[in-house]
């Protein structure tokens, strides 16, 4: 009856629709939809209406009524025309670099269809307006609030260079151009009537705006990333810099015994506060430089030699960037001066075994003193690297208060004096994001027990004799005692178990299991679940996160599937 009595109407004729479609969910509701078959020009409202059903019903004392103008259940959409359909969403004009770090302006367009980038530039009109309304003003004129642009002014006005940054030649909905412009001055942009992606789809009217290029500020970074200078390159910083006569600059190398303190802090390498006035010591100097427009850049670098007073050094530097006598700009950056790189893995014991390798040679570091130092920067654990640059440190997990551990420092001495490595284990930064792997699987401990089910194959029949196959081991992969019972269970779809059975393994951990499934045996899925039992105590065990496993009790937990079909005739 519904499907019957739809009606679809549209404002505009030219608007061809195809036939109605009805798509009824689980819930009762239900998607109408119809194709488009030819737009309109212009914009139209499609009404969806159903007669002989109220569009609104509400209570009144002991009975029902529909409110005036409701009487009918009606919904209306608006459906875009030729002359809508393609449009400029979004403009912006940006300061950006170039590849020489050189300052410049970036036009971005975003259009609400897709269009080559050079038939943009073939059509965009881009002009530099003149600074003053007239050749007797004075003053400058903020374009971006003038009411109108009148020809007087655009006949004044002077062409500009617009150069794409991505492919001409593919269409796309987001276009970047560089605009070759004088900092502080006004662009008009401006797209004729008439212009689109096809003749169908165009401009209904002209596409006018005025940007304002804001004035480059003065800037100042450091071009190396990361936070590790290596010992065996030049030992200096190269800095980036525009618009500046100076850079003041201070180093504050952390001490030695300070290296736990610093550590407990949450974020020792981005965060702001840090009070190194009672934790190191300090070397501070100026770099000249022959002064530039802000936008035209500059680049110099900062001798670190200094803050390798033992060898090596962690500090924090920070820059100042001087216009004359004012301070314009900024930047800090925490700096590990060294040779060593090193990788610390924890195990699920608790454990940590660090590598550490050679940055300028690649190869590993034998003979590298590593610590685990506490709180107070005193050491909790304590071992030196093999051949292979491996040390094994024990767990500290109990260690609380001033023995908490809180990084991972390695010494080594060399002709030139002792190198340094340092990790903060509480720093997420440093954490390395399993999210960017295809990890899966569960996690066990080294007394835990792993098992693992298959079966024959993953379709059967009913009547067939179903046959599991079973491996358990312990985490370390140590046989178990072979009288050690253990309980597996096969449950049909609806989670009903069909079969339980206690079982002991072999020396090989090898065991097998299997089942007839009954003529009349469900369709769908069943499952063998592998629960365990350790020392003569029950213990199930299950999927959740850390959930079902009793304290001091690591179990098996394994699941393979089976599917039934119906037999054919």
């Amino acid at each position: 009856m519904v499907e019957r009595d739809v009606r679809l109407q549209s404002s505009d004729r030219t608007l061809r629709l195809g036939g109605t479609e009805f798509i009824w969910g689980e819930d009762g509701g239900c998607l109408v939809r119809a194709r488009i078959l030819a737009l309109g020009r212009q914009p139209s409202v499609v009404t969806f209406s159903l007669p002989g059903a109220a569009g609104e019903v509400r209570a009144e004392g002991t009975h029902w009524v529909v409110p005036e103008g409701r009487g009918t259940a009606k919904a209306q959409v608006t459906v875009p025309g030729t002359t809508t359909l393609f449009r400029v969403k979004k403009a912006e004009l940006e300061p950006s670099r170039d590849e020489r770090l050189a300052g410049e302006y970036r036009l971005t367009l975003e259009t609400s269809l897709l269009v080559r980038p050079d038939a943009v530039l073939r059509a965009v009109k881009a002009l530099c307006l003149p600074r003053t309304l007239n050749d007797g003003a004075v003053s400058a004129t903020v374009w971006t609030a003038a009411p109108v642009i009148d020809d007087e002014t655009l006949a004044r006005a002077e062409p500009v260079t617009l150069e794409p940054l991505q492919q001409a030649d593919v269409p796309s909905g987001r276009m970047s151009f560089r605009v070759k412009a004088r900092p502080d001055s006004y662009l008009l942009f401006d797209l004729p009537q008439g212009f689109g992606p096809s003749r169908e789809c165009t401009l209904a009217s002209p596409w006018r705006e005025v940007f304002h290029a804001a004035p480059f500020r003065p800037e100042l970074d450091f071009l190396q990333p990361g936070n590790v200078l290596a010992l065996g390159g030049e030992r200096r910083l190269d800095i980036h810099s525009s618009g500046l006569s100076a850079i003041r600059w201070r180093a504050a190398r952390v001490l030695d015994s300070y290296l736990g303190l610093l550590a407990a802090h949450p974020a020792p390498f981005t965060a702001s506060g840090i009070p190194f006035e009672i934790m190191a010591d300090t070397a501070e100097g100026t770099v000249p430089l022959k002064r530039t427009e802000p936008g035209v850049p500059q680049f110099t670098s900062l001798d670190v030699t200094p803050l390798l007073r033992d060898g090596h050094g962690l500090a924090y530097v920070e820059l100042t960037g001087m216009d004359g006598d004012k301070e314009v700009a900024t930047a800090g950056r925490f700096l590990l001066v060294t040779d060593m790189g090193i990788i610390v893995k924890e195990g699920a014991s608790g454990g940590r075994d660090v590598f550490v390798c050679s940055l300028s040679g690649g190869g590993p570091v034998a003979g590298a003193r590593v610590r685990i130092v506490g709180a107070n920067g005193q050491p909790v654990a304590e071992a030196v690297t093999d051949a292979d640059g491996r040390a094994s440190l024990p767990s500290v997990s109990g260690l609380k208060r001033e023995r908490t551990p809180v990084a991972v420092p390695a010494w080594k001495k060399s002709g030139r004096g002792e190198d340094m490595a340092w990790l903060p284990l509480g720093d997420e930064s440093r954490t390395v994001d399993l999210s960017r792997f295809p990890t899966q699987g569960q996690t066990s401990q080294a007394d835990g027990i792993n098992a693992y089910v298959f079966s024959q194959r993953g379709l059967f029949r009913p009547g067939e004799t179903l046959r599991f196959g079973m491996l358990l081991r312990r985490g370390d992969w140590k046989s178990l005692p072979s009288d050690m019972p253990f309980f597996a269970e096969l449950v049909d779809p609806s989670e009903h178990t069909v079969l339980r059975r206690m079982l002991t393994v072999g020396a090989d951990g090898m065991a097998e299991l299997s089942w007839t499934a009954p003529e009349g045996a469900v369709a769908g899925r069943y499952r063998l679940a592998h629960p365990g039992r350790r020392h003569g105590r029950g213990a199930r065990f299950g999927r959740g996160p850390r959930g079902g496993i009793p304290a001091r009790h690591h179990g098996a937990f394994a699941v393979a599937s089976a599917v039934f079909g119906q037999r054919l005739a």
